[in-house]
């Protein structure tokens, strides 16, 4: 079973409902750093190598699991929605079990596919 896919309207009710959700940023240190939801905790899901490109973050889990622990209650989200879906896939995989992903992340989807 794949990652739950929430719209941004609930996520917010999640966030606001005292339920211990947290928003978790998948995005860059300087896409973050630009603009981010309210309270939101940042471990960037894929970072550049040292010739810039992207790949994914070798300690990405590691982190989370040691910053939050695996009864972490998350909505991963990042600028359009690509990472922060990979990022619960692995976070899954890892074994966390309260994992969802906030569709269109912080900039909103660009491409939405019918009947999702």
């Amino acid at each position: 079973m794949g990652v739950k896919r929430i719209t941004p309207e609930q996520a917010k009710e999640l966030l606001d409902s005292n339920q211990d959700y947290i928003y978790l940023d998948v995005r860059t240190v300087p896409e973050f750093e630009a603009g981010h939801v309210p309270g939101a905790k940042n471990v960037p899901v894929v970072e550049p190598d040292a010739s810039g490109r992207m790949q994914l973050n070798p300690r990405f889990v590691e982190i989370v699991e040691a910053s939050f622990g695996k009864d972490l209650k998350c909505i991963t989200g990042c600028q359009k929605g690509g990472r922060s879906i990979k990022a619960g896939e692995l976070l899954l995989v890892a074994g966390f079990p309260h994992v969802l992903d906030m569709r269109g992340g912080f900039g909103g989807e660009t491409d939405v596919r019918w009947g999702e």
